[in-house]
């Protein structure tokens, strides 16, 4: 929500919040009333002008003094209400007043595919903003005021960014978890139950999950607006709507909020189609359709949303859907956005005067809006700020006891270097020549990337991080270094020094990549393979007979073909935030066996990927769900110093069409050698599925099993499950369980835009540490065990289903059309 709410100062003796000034014993004062009526009775003591001061927000800046207008961003001293203020939490409390744990970049989080870790990461991150706000409250020099005057730290979190990767040239890929509606959503799931926590009153921090929807095009004429996206029902239905169905129900896992996109949306039948211009689709967070009548008509959500920064002002600047502010504000009102990042009045604001919802009084004026609209989209923020505890005594919420002191504490740290160990990826090890337990000689650090604060944007504050050279040097403080090149420099001068280090060094490891100078908010990579002369820089290295290995540092897949053939030893390391140095290092030296997989597809070259401007999944062979070309490493890919074998795998067959299959799988740890047995190690068992239709004879049901030909192609492959199993031991064998659902055999009927369906045929399943490969799923057999993979057919009988008629209306991907 972004908005915050002092009551008073705490009573130190009895740890109590004194009443607001003007509470006058009305029913929103009062903890044990109804929500609904606290709502109702705060709205009924403010004027016009204060409801549209609780519409805008901001990240920073300070309140201005005086009482609620267009321009002070919520504050009403009167009531209480301190300015509203929002935090960027992705993967750390972005703070100006404290050091905050920076946890591993999203698509490093992504990478351990560990949903326990995510939501204790989600908690660390709701706990520091809390102790902020609470250290805040309680005074002192930089503390808040007695008139309110200054921002707070802000207990709303814009956090996870949940966009689909649908191609790894674009700069936002490493702020999310990938490519897998799969993946994301069950992370994404964990990581807001951890930042909003688990009591049934109040939020620890209100989560806002980003971007709604369809997010990650080209921009076309400005910075980050307009992005005009033309994309299929169907693509829109299977592969960016399904993840905001795990966030955004109606139950009390569902996320507090949510912040519509930039784009414009235009979903059409098919790819030969367009919508009408200028902007070719409404603007999402002037979308009815799409606020309204999706989210909070079958979604059912109670949420409130909020707009990107300036995207309700781009409504007419950039998008040119509207003709002035006015009329921008009451688009995206009027479509069920409640709430401005940005706006507010000014001479200097471009245009002049008032942007965004700061123009609600004169669209109110000139009749665009009306009051009862207004109210709803207060009272949805309200909802959340109540939620919040922030209008309570300090001792009804058990958030308000966390001390300042918990912030960047060594607990937390602790998790910091977990998680960096979990996130990295070992994408191959030919040799074995990691882990490098015995001493080397000497070791040379060489690359652009060893000196980097490898965070990634969007991340918390700290200014005490550990480089990937710093993690090398504490367990070889004599480790020479040359850069070697610049990230994306075609200057050569300094490859002949990092030659010279290589030479003298037993073992060389090269530290490559891209940065957020290469991937970032603002910008696209054109191409996937490494920037500058990185290239020659290894070729040059690869001369020196060295033992080398290669560490990516990035958040997107990269294209080093020659690499994958000419270096035995790879790891990516994506952004493994303020302890990445010790984490890889922690793998690299053997005391850590790595776990991470890949949560995208390392793709061949940039020349083997679809037109970026175009979401058309199954023409461009976009993600692993329809890859139709032998990548370098697959989505799931990742290796270990370990030995895992799976057997015994049991599932239900056959099954009726609404059924649900229980599967059961034993993962068993082999003896691999002394120095590698005694590490603790884990393993991440995915489970992947695939949809085959046959004739009515065949599936045994007698129902209609033709496919239409609008259904056509069905994805190769889809992520059904997966489970991080810990600490194996040596000969222990674990089984592992799944349920998968009538979800999970659900596939998207287009025609006539009739939604989820479960057909009658055959479901093949696939369960092991990886997924299959293209040939695997075309040609592979259809049980048994196929390189290390176990796999199984199983028979879908009945006649087709709605999933609606299957499931519960809040399953995760029970999606309908949008008219």
């Amino acid at each position: 929500m972004g908005s915050t709410l002092l009551l008073a100062a705490v009573a130190a003796a009895a740890g109590q919040a004194s009443p607001p000034t003007g509470c006058g014993g009305l029913p929103w004062c009062d903890p044990d009333a109804h929500i609904d009526d606290r709502i109702t009775s705060l709205l009924s003591v403010m004027t016009i002008a204060e409801k549209i001061s609780q519409l805008q927000t901001s990240h920073t800046g300070p309140a201005m003094p005086g009482e609620g207008n267009a321009s002070n961003h919520g504050y009403i001293q009167r009531l209480g209400l301190e300015t509203y203020a929002t935090s960027e939490c992705l993967h750390g409390v972005l703070s100006s007043i404290a050091n905050t744990t920076v946890f591993p970049q999203s698509i490093s989080l992504a990478a351990t595919w560990d949903k326990e870790l995510l939501q204790e990461v989600g908690e660390v991150i709701g706990t520091e903003a809390r102790g902020l706000k609470n250290g805040f409250d309680a005074g002192g020099p930089n503390g808040q005021l007695p008139n309110l005057t200054r921002t707070p730290p802000a207990v709303t979190c814009l956090s996870p960014q949940v966009n689909i990767v649908r191609d790894p040239r674009w700069g936002r890929a490493q702020e999310t978890y990938g490519e897998s509606p799969t993946l994301t959503g069950l992370l994404a799931k964990r990581m807001v139950a951890g930042l909003q926590g688990n009591d049934s009153t109040y939020y620890r921090v209100a989560a806002m999950p980003k971007h709604f929807d369809a997010y990650g095009g080209a921009t076309s004429r400005h910075h980050r607006s307009p992005t005009e996206v033309t994309v299929s029902w169907r693509d829109w239905v299977e592969t960016f709507r399904p993840v905001w169905r795990h966030l955004l129900g109606n139950d009390e896992t569902a996320a507090a909020a949510t912040m519509c996109s930039y784009n414009t949306l235009c979903v059409v039948d098919n790819y030969s189609q367009s919508c009408p211009g200028p902007s070719h689709g409404p603007p999402t967070c002037a979308d009815k359709a799409l606020l309204t009548d999706l989210l909070r008509g079958q979604w059912e959500w109670k949420g409130y949303v909020m707009s990107d920064a300036g995207a309700i002002k781009f409504i007419e600047t950039d998008h040119e859907w509207a003709p002035s502010q006015p009329d921008a504000a009451a688009d995206a009102l009027a479509a069920g956005a409640d709430l401005a990042l940005g706006g507010g009045c000014d001479p200097s604001n471009q245009p002049p005067g008032c942007v965004s919802f700061g123009a609600l009084g004169e669209a109110l004026q000139r009749g665009l809006v009306n009051q009862t609209q207004i109210d709803t989209a207060v009272g949805r923020t309200l909802r959340a700020r109540f939620r919040l505890g922030l209008m309570d005594p300090p001792t009804r919420n058990p958030y308000s006891s966390i001390p300042r002191s918990i912030v960047n504490s060594w607990k937390h740290r602790e998790l910091a270097v977990t998680a960096a160990q979990r996130s990295v990826v070992l994408l191959q090890n030919r040799v074995q020549v990691l882990p490098i337990l015995h001493q080397p000689a000497s070791i040379g650090v060489v690359g652009p990337n060893a000196m980097l604060q490898a965070y990634g944007n969007y991340e918390g504050t700290n200014v005490n991080y550990t480089t990937v050279l710093e993690g090398i040097r504490r367990d070889f403080p004599s480790a020479t270094f040359a850069p070697g090149c610049d990230m994306a420099s075609n200057d050569t001068s300094k490859i002949a020094a990092a030659v010279a280090v290589a030479m003298s060094s037993e073992v060389t490891i090269a530290v490559m990549g891209i940065d957020t100078t290469q991937e970032n908010e603002g910008g696209t990579r054109v191409a996937i393979e490494l920037p500058g002369v990185q290239h020659q820089l290894l070729d040059a290295l690869r001369e020196t007979k060295t033992t080398l290995v290669l560490v990516l540092v990035g958040g997107s897949a990269m294209a080093i073909p020659d690499e994958k053939e000419g270096v035995d030893t790879i790891v990516w390391a994506g952004y493994g935030g303020e302890e990445a140095g010790t984490g890889l290092a922690d793998v690299l030296f053997g005391r850590v066996v790595p776990s991470g997989r890949l949560p995208i597809t390392f793709y061949h070259d940039t020349a083997s990927l679809a037109p970026f401007e175009s979401y058309n999944m199954s023409g461009g062979g976009r993600t692993f769900r329809y890859l139709q070309q032998e990548p370098l490493w697959y989505f799931g890919a990742g290796e270990s110093y370990a030995s895992f074998d799976y057997g015994n795998l049991v599932s239900d067959s056959p099954i009726n069409t609404c059924g649900s299959i229980n599967l059961s799988v034993i993962v068993t740890r082999l003896a691999v050698s002394p120095a590698i047995d005694a590490l603790s190690a884990d393993e991440v068992v995915e489970v992947y599925v695939a949809t085959e239709l046959t004739d009515a004879h065949e599936s045994g049901g007698g129902g209609d099993t033709t496919l239409p030909s609008g259904m056509l192609p069905l994805p190769r492959l889809r992520l059904a499950d997966f489970a991080k199993v810990r600490d194996l031991k040596v000969g222990e064998g674990r089984t592992v369980q799944f349920v998968l659902t009538p979800e999970v055999m659900a596939v998207v009927n287009p025609v006539d835009r009739a939604g989820w369906e479960v057909r009658s045929g055959k479901l093949r399943v696939w369960v092991g540490g990886r997924q299959p490969t293209i040939a695997e799923v075309q040609s592979g057999p259809r049980s048994g065990a196929v390189g290390g993979l176990l796999t199984e057919t199983i028979s879908l009988v009945g006649a087709t289903r709605p999933l609606a008629s299957c499931t519960d209306p809040t399953a995760p991907f029970l999606s309908n059309s949008k008219d």
